[in-house]
């Protein structure tokens, strides 16, 4: 394999692929145009193209543009894509994870291998830099291909028609919204880490200082969030909300909401919405061909309460499903050594507390051996299929395995599904008090 630092490799017909600099931004962004359009005539995409030039600006807290990997052919880019860092905890513990982000080619240079080479690529770099997980989101089934599996729930909404907001009474109490400066990232983060611990997700989203900063004061996208105080008359903070800087398809997103311990959703939900409302109208639509504003969706993934709340306070919603995140794990027992502090504590709480045994699971083309002393794990091994003896403990499809490791079916669910998902009675107990079905929010970073 060539090595992931080389300056640049040719691949055949003329094509390079190499690591990209501040300098390629504008023929990123002409690329990003033209391969993301819009609607049934095709049209080019100007939203996208400012968010190409933040990923190779070397201002992007979460991109560099030696990040960025470019096929080139005769001096112009064919096909790119940016391995950003994606936050993420689980368990409450932080993952290292890569994200290939903004994955696009030409029309005229598709099905001649260049996005193969460049997942590669960065897979191969994800793996350098010590990252765990690579996660993607993007064209239904496409990529699968790359390993990467349907795992985490993703953009599902909770959407309130700007007709259908209650009117404002004289009961409802004063509020206030605006976004917070650049000081105040430690009132906004005790805020929106309070809100992500009161739901007992498996899964979060942990908000970095540095991209809190470059949304507030460099970043040239569109495709970014703004998190903003809730204030009530005295000008108390009582809440937080992040939202997304434009309109899309005449929809703005709530990315995030919560309120402190002393104001009571029931209570302060109406006036925020109307706030959120009034904010809503000065902002941009970047694709004039889009709808005009006419509604507040709210993310919902990891099942969050302002579903329930919204129904008692008789607030006509549509439910937005949601679609999903693809996960890639590509050293399981590395993986699973790193979370084991996690896995360690699920056993102690369980009827299997002070666990000893080893357990052998067959991905079918390889497998793992975990091997267990008085409730620690001791060792996750990799194994051949033939090095099982006998037989292993359970079977699963990596890609069901990666589902129940994220805590998005259960084994259960995956043994309706799959009909080579198994486990023996003793093993399959264990596995399930390992990889509890939970509910996640993965929050995109860009």
């Amino acid at each position: 394999m060539t090595d992931i630092h080389d300056e640049s490799i040719p691949i055949g017909d003329g094509a390079v692929l190499r690591w990209g600099t501040n300098a390629d931004a504008h023929g990123y962004a002409a690329l990003a145009t033209h391969a993301f359009v819009l609607g049934p005539d095709a049209l080019p995409n100007p939203n996208v193209a400012a968010y190409a030039h933040d990923l190779l600006s070397n201002n992007h807290p979460l991109c560099h543009s030696s990040d960025v990997a470019i096929v080139t052919r005769h001096e112009t880019i064919v096909a790119a894509a940016a391995l950003m860092t994606q936050p993420m905890r689980y368990g409450g513990l932080p993952l290292p994870v890569g994200r290939p982000e903004l994955v696009c080619s030409h029309q005229s240079v598709r099905q001649q291998g260049y996005v193969r080479a460049i997942m590669e690529r960065m897979h191969a770099k994800s793996a350098s830099r010590g990252d765990l997980l690579q996660v993607i989101t993007g064209i239904p089934h496409y990529y699968h291909q790359f390993g990467y599996a349907w795992s985490i729930d993703y953009n599902g909404y909770a959407r309130i028609e700007t007709a259908a907001l209650p009117e404002l009474g004289a009961a409802h109490p004063h509020v206030t919204i605006r976004p917070f400066a650049r000081h105040e990232y430690s009132v906004f983060n005790e805020l929106y880490e309070h809100e992500l611990a009161s739901r007992g997700l498996v899964v979060t989203t942990p908000y970095p200082e540095a991209l809190f900063v470059h949304g507030i004061e460099s970043t040239v996208s569109t495709e970014g969030f703004r998190p903003c105080g809730i204030y009530d008359e005295h000008n108390q903070i009582i809440g937080f909300c992040i939202v997304t800087v434009r309109i899309w398809e005449g929809c703005n997103a709530v990315m995030a909401l919560g309120f402190t311990k002393n104001a009571h959703a029931l209570t302060h939900l109406v006036p925020t919405l109307h706030a959120i409302h009034a904010i809503n109208q000065t902002l941009p639509k970047p694709v004039a061909s889009h709808r005009d504003y006419f509604a507040i969706d709210i993310l919902t993934d990891g099942a969050h309460p302002i579903t329930n709340i919204l129904v008692v306070l008789g607030i006509a919603a549509k439910t937005i499903a949601p679609y999903t995140w693809y996960v890639r794990i590509p050293d399981v027992p590395r993986l699973l050594m790193h979370v084991g502090s996690v896995l360690e504590a699920r056993v102690a709480a369980s009827v299997v507390s002070g666990y000893t045994g080893v357990v052998d699971i067959s991905f079918y083309r390889h497998g793992i051996s975990m091997d267990w002393r008085n409730g620690t794990l001791t060792a996750v091994t990799a194994r051949t299929t033939s090095s099982f003896g006998d037989a292993p403990h359970a079977g699963y499809p990596i890609a069901a395995f990666t589902q129940q490791f994220c805590g998005w079916r259960s084994f259960s669910e995956l043994r309706s599904w799959y009909p080579d998902v198994w486990a023996t009675p003793a093993t399959r107990v264990l596995l399930d008090i390992l990889f509890p079905k939970s509910t996640s929010q993965l929050l995109w970073m860009n």
